[in-house]
């Protein structure tokens, strides 16, 4: 949504300011958690509850920001206590690309429901990919019916 320049995000949506010590100061974990609070609260009062939490996890597009190490801890309990999942966009900062961790992810010792992959993995070819907790995607297919001709 930090790049939708022109218009107001849709009624189901609420941006939450990137975490950095300008916004939060020095907590920034109970700052960035606060915030993700009050958008459940503005989504509930909006008539929608919460569907996800979706981050980069270093923040790539908002200037990179991964420090201090697990602070997306309580931003994603508070998704979680509000029903929504978490979901990890991993494009930028998964494939060991941003320090000792394979996943971004992982600097948070935080499990996504749903984790979004792509151009690292293609070595310069176009290429996504999605994992799902295993339990979210049988639901899924259990209650809408999902068919392809190449799901396994």
């Amino acid at each position: 949504p930090s790049a939708l320049k022109r218009g107001n995000l849709p009624d189901h949506v609420v941006a939450v300011p990137a975490p950095s010590k300008l916004t939060y100061g020095d907590n920034i974990a109970a700052g960035f958690a606060d915030e993700v609070h009050k958008a459940a609260l503005v989504l509930e009062d909006r008539g929608h509850g919460v569907a996800a939490l979706i981050v980069d996890s270093i923040f790539s597009s908002d200037g990179v920001f991964s420090n201090p190490r697990g602070f997306l801890r309580l931003a994603v309990a508070v998704a979680h206590r509000a029903g929504g999942l978490f979901i990890a966009d991993e494009v930028q900062p998964g494939f060991a690309r941003t320090g000792d961790a394979f996943w971004g992810f992982d600097r948070h010792d935080v499990e996504p429901d749903i984790v979004s992959m792509g151009k690292p993995m293609g070595n310069g070819f176009p290429m996504a990919g999605i994992a799902v907790r295993p339990e979210l995607l049988n639901a899924f297919c259990e209650d809408v019916g999902y068919f392809n001709t190449f799901a396994a």
